[in-house]
């Protein structure tokens, strides 16, 4: 009697096995896979589970999310860390040079992460750069703001901001962080726009400004004033 039952036991896997062959052979590669009914509804969260269920392990958890790169034009990639010093360039945004007077009068450039950029002008009198705010104390810079502020050389006015000088460790480019006085903000940047009297040559007797909008700035400037709408950066080139 008990050789009949395991006999009918048998035949009966067998005949199930050839019927429904993905039941039996069918492995899942799937890591979000739950386990079948016998152990109930529940994902595999452990690796012991899923080794029970014929699964591969949970793939590893990540210890490190690298911070996302700052590469656009506002910020330099990798500020430099040591001084800096060659000559002073302007390009356009395709890295075409452009010949601009003042730029082109500086004998050479210095940037110090204390200081931020000295340049010497013929005959080689150390100038400090500054940024002089053209509006109002009450405003500041920002994205999408017309108020602006110029580059001047620091002495020469007052409530410029020196120390606010970044350089691209790899290009070389110059990008400024200025600090607003009333509520501490900051407004970070490396596109400088000529603006120069209207009617004059650019060129010749243009110098630059930072702003988050040029086209307000361009609406917003006093009379007898203009601006181009390209930005331009500013590098220190090896000498």
């Amino acid at each position: 009697m008990l050789t009949r039952l395991y006999v009918a036991f048998v035949l009966l896997v067998v005949t199930a096995a050839t019927a429904y062959p993905n039941r039996f052979l069918q492995k899942t590669t799937r890591q979000d896979a739950v386990l079948p009914n016998i152990f109930g509804d529940a994902p595999l969260r452990t690796n012991a589970k899923r080794f029970a269920a014929g699964l591969p392990p949970l793939p590893p958890n990540r210890l490190y999310s690298p911070p996302a790169s700052r590469s656009g034009p506002h910020v330099a990639r990798q500020s430099a860390s040591s001084p800096v010093n060659g000559k002073l360039a302007v390009r356009d945004s395709n890295g075409n040079p452009v010949f601009v007077a003042y730029i082109a009068s500086q004998n050479s450039a210095t940037w110090n992460p204390d200081h931020g950029v000295t340049v010497y002008p013929l005959p080689d009198v150390p100038q400090t750069w500054s940024l002089e705010s053209q509006v109002e104390p009450s405003e500041h810079l920002q994205d999408g703001n017309g108020n602006y502020a110029k580059v001047s050389i620091a002495g020469d006015i007052n409530g410029g901001q020196t120390k606010i000088w970044n350089i691209d460790a790899t290009t070389g480019r110059l990008s400024v962080t200025w600090q607003n006085n009333d509520d501490g903000t900051t407004f970070s940047t490396s596109d400088f726009y000529l603006w120069f009297p209207t009617g004059s040559d650019p060129s010749q007797n243009g110098g630059f400004i930072v702003t988050g909008d040029i086209e307000e700035t361009i609406a917003m400037l006093p009379p007898g004033w203009s601006a181009q709408t390209e930005p331009l950066g500013i590098y220190i080139d090896p000498l």
